[in-house]
């Protein structure tokens, strides 16, 4: 009986050796556990912030594309508007001045037609000389033939 007595109170022993160490085990887990949960909970802030960092990123870029698309619209509506007001103001003179030049031509062929109508009467003048020479030539011929 002393034996088990003996048994007994060793293993009541060897139950509180094992219950402490447990305990220990697990409050040493706990602060385990607590520091590493901070530490992934930090790891976890950190990574939300730095997909939200991402993000905020993604969306500044995608809003100054947009502004600076929009900006390049408007310049090219107002470099379109601006190139039809000179044309609109060029035109009418690009107008005139193909007028004028046609004045010129037509005048020019006023002078040409003229340079024409005298050349032919030169030439008509000329032909009509020497036909009258040729005439005279012969008349002259057969008076001589015939006197």
């Amino acid at each position: 009986m002393q034996d088990l007595h003996l048994f007994f109170k060793l293993d009541l022993l060897l139950g509180l050796v094992v219950s402490v160490l447990s305990f220990k085990l697990f409050k040493f887990t706990g602060i385990l556990i607590f520091f590493s949960a901070s530490e992934v909970h930090e790891l976890n802030f950190q990574s939300f912030l730095l997909l939200k960092q991402g993000f905020d990123l993604l969306r500044i870029a995608v809003e100054n594309f947009l502004s600076l698309s929009i900006e390049v619209v408007f310049n090219y509506v107002e470099l379109i508007s601006v190139v039809i007001a000179h044309v609109n103001k060029l035109l009418p003179h690009g107008l005139d001045q193909i007028i004028n030049v046609i004045i010129l031509l037509l005048e020019g062929f006023d002078v040409l037609l003229i340079f024409i109508f005298e050349l032919r009467h030169k030439l008509l003048y000329k032909f009509i000389l020497v036909i009258d020479d040729l005439l005279a030539g012969l008349f002259l011929n057969f008076n001589v033939l015939k006197r």
